[in-house]
């Protein structure tokens, strides 16, 4: 589902502020959900240790873990990501250039979770994923199709038929009816489920809607091609009128479909503002924020999402190949590729897992 809003009725509002608006209010719900609540200093170990604990209590499958070589790839490409991402910041002072730099953090924070996701992936014994429809499919069967919960990674929205979802179409829901809020209203502690809610659900029903206008034009290719066959002894006839229309589709097509739409997770919206960055629209991330205070707020979420997601799935990873390999191999990458004095990314997360692994 799309929003549908009159710019011209709010004083200086472009498209750019009000996309900039509902995105960046969406992803402060995700961090609010995995426990990022402003916390003063301390604040962003804490919910780390909260959160790899709790995802030291997901079920472990029992099967053949993935070798190092393998997982370890993909976790080289996820930890040099973020690393590369949460260098920058240490030296966006301007306001200009940490707007730049958010276009280029929303592309980073999703190819970390991308990365991480392979390596889980992997240690599970599965084929590394070649493509992002795919890794965003087996996201799914990862974290929302297990019998745990762990918000936000195990929050979907999806079909109301889906096995997976609630009769409500969400799986790992807040277990409550959710209430109207605007996208352009903050995010709170009490209104964080509707913000992901539809950040989700939005981003799904674009999805919805790609393939509905492919299932046009496959219908308008077969009606055509049937009207051809008809009347191939005739080929100069006069085309029909419908020839150039677009066919409608009925119920039960539309009813298809959205049962067949997977559901949509985290990494589904994070994949979102990324094509948003390279391909759609940069200009919500550098024109967008009404000051920098803004654009330090979203970049600042997008690192932190981009942390505990790596946390989460490293955790998990940790449990398949061994805890003692893990951790020497990631001590290993660290001292290799960041300076003694670094407090962001990997190192900074090392004290973390060695206390929960």
């Amino acid at each position: 589902m799309r929003i549908s809003v009159n710019f011209a009725a709010v004083p200086d509002m472009t498209p750019e502020r009000a996309s900039w608006l509902a995105h960046s209010h969406h992803l402060r719900a995700f961090a609010l959900l995995a426990g990022f609540h402003r916390n003063p200093v301390g604040g962003t170990h804490r919910v780390l240790v909260d959160v790899a604990t709790e995802a030291a209590d997901f079920p472990v499958p029992a099967v053949t873990a993935g070798t190092w070589p393998a997982v370890g790839g993909c976790l080289n490409r996820a930890w040099g990501t973020e690393l590369a991402m949460c260098a920058g910041r240490q030296y966006a002072a301007e306001d200009e250039l940490l707007r730049v730099m958010n276009s280029w953090a929303a592309v980073q924070s999703y190819y970390v979770a991308y990365h991480v996701a392979q390596a889980l992936i992997v240690a599970e014994g599965g084929t590394r994923p070649t493509t992002h429809p795919a890794t965003q499919k087996q996201y799914v069967d990862l974290w929302v199709a297990r019998a745990a919960r762990l918000n936000p990674w195990t929050f979907a929205v999806g079909s109301q038929q889906d096995r997976r979802c609630a009769p409500d179409g969400m799986a790992d829901g807040p277990g409550r009816p959710l209430t109207n809020v605007h996208a352009w209203h903050a995010a709170t502690p009490a209104n964080a489920w509707e913000h992901a809610e539809q950040a989700l659900r939005s981003t799904r029903g674009a999805a919805y809607d790609e393939r509905c206008a492919k299932a046009r034009q496959e219908k308008a290719r077969e009606r055509q091609k049937e009207w051809t066959e008809q009347w191939a002894h005739q080929p100069n006839r006069r085309k029909p009128d419908w020839w150039t229309r677009r066919p409608n589709l009925d119920a039960a097509t539309k009813a298809r479909i959205e049962k067949g739409t997977r559901p949509y997770t985290l990494l589904d919206y994070l994949y979102r503002l990324r094509v948003k960055a390279n391909y759609e629209d940069a200009r919500v991330y550098t024109s967008g924020p009404a000051n920098q205070g803004e654009a330090q707020a979203l970049n600042d979420d997008l690192a932190l999402l981009a942390s505990a997601t790596a946390i989460v799935h490293e955790v998990r990873i940790a449990q398949l190949v061994g805890a003692k390999t893990f951790l020497h191999e990631a001590e290993q990458w660290a001292a290799r590729n960041a300076p003694t004095e670094t407090n962001f990314g990997l190192p900074a997360r090392l004290k973390v897992l060695r206390s929960v692994l």
